[in-house]
């Protein structure tokens, strides 16, 4: 299971890229 709570079973990199576009999103509101 990923640290967000989501299980990895080849899904490792697409739920990295996911999380990742979250955060950027997010940091791209914050700005």
């Amino acid at each position: 299971v990923t640290p967000w709570g989501k299980p990895a079973l080849g899904y490792k990199t697409r739920k990295n890229k996911k999380y990742s576009d979250r955060f950027i999103i997010k940091r791209r509101n914050s700005k």
